[in-house]
C-alpha cells in the first residue's frame, strides 16, 4: 500500500499556488473562523472557496482533521487525539473532554461560516466577556473560556501551517542533492 504524508503533492501545490506571497486570503479565513464582520470582498472570496470542493476538503483536513489510514505513520490525528487526560482526576478529565467538545463545535461553526458566510456576525470571538464575578464562575463559564482560548490557538496554528507550507520552495531531487552537497562541503 502506498502511504502518503499528511498532504498529497497535489494538495501541497494547491496550498502554495493559492497562499504563496499573499496572506489576504488567510486573513479572510481568519475573520470567518473568528466570526468577525465580513466585507463584500471577504464574502466573495469565501464564495470562491465554498464553490470549490477540493479547497473546502483541504480546509476541513487542516482545521478538522479525521483519521486516515492512507497517511504515513505519525501523521494521523484528529481533534480528539490531542486531549491530554494523563494524571487527571475523573472530574478534570470530563471537564477536558467537555472543553474539547466545545472547541470542535466552534470548528464546525467556523467552517460553516466559510461555506455560508454572513457579512455581519452576531457572536464575535473578539467581543467575548464574562459578566460573572470571579467567585461565581461556573464550570460552564470555565469551559466557555478554555474552549475559546484553545479554538483561537488552534485556528492561528492551522493558519500558520498553511502560511509556512505556502512559503516553502519547490526543489527537484537534483536541486536538493546539489544544495545538500554544497552545504556539506562548508
Amino acid at each position: 500500500m502506498n502511504k502518503q504524508l499528511r498532504y498529497s503533492d497535489e494538495e501541497l501545490k494547491f496550498i502554495k499556488d493559492v497562499f504563496s506571497g499573499d496572506e489576504k486570503l488567510l486573513r479572510v479565513i481568519q475573520r470567518a473562523m473568528f466570526f468577525e464582520d465580513l466585507s463584500k470582498d471577504d464574502v466573495t472570496a469565501l464564495g470562491t472557496i465554498a464553490g470549490n470542493s477540493f479547497f473546502l476538503g483541504l480546509l476541513q483536513k487542516e482545521f478538522n482533521p479525521k483519521l486516515n489510514t492512507t497517511t504515513s505513520f505519525l501523521n494521523n490525528l484528529d481533534l480528539w487525539s490531542a486531549v491530554n487526560l494523563g494524571d487527571k482526576s475523573l472530574f478534570d478529565s470530563v471537564t477536558a473532554l467537555k472543553v474539547r467538545k466545545a472547541l470542535i463545535e466552534l470548528v464546525h461553526a467556523g467552517m460553516d461560516n466559510i461555506q455560508n458566510p454572513k457579512p455581519e456576525s452576531t457572536s464575535k470571538l473578539s467581543d467575548f466577556d464574562i459578566d460573572t464575578p470571579i467567585e461565581d464562575i461556573s464550570e460552564a463559564d470555565y469551559i466557555k473560556v478554555k474552549s475559546r482560548a484553545e479554538y483561537i490557538q488552534h485556528v492561528e496554528t492551522r493558519l500558520q501551517v498553511l502560511s509556512l507550507i505556502a512559503g516553502q520552495k519547490n526543489e527537484t531531487l537534483e536541486e536538493q542533492k546539489k544544495r545538500l552537497t554544497q552545504n556539506s562541503s562548508k
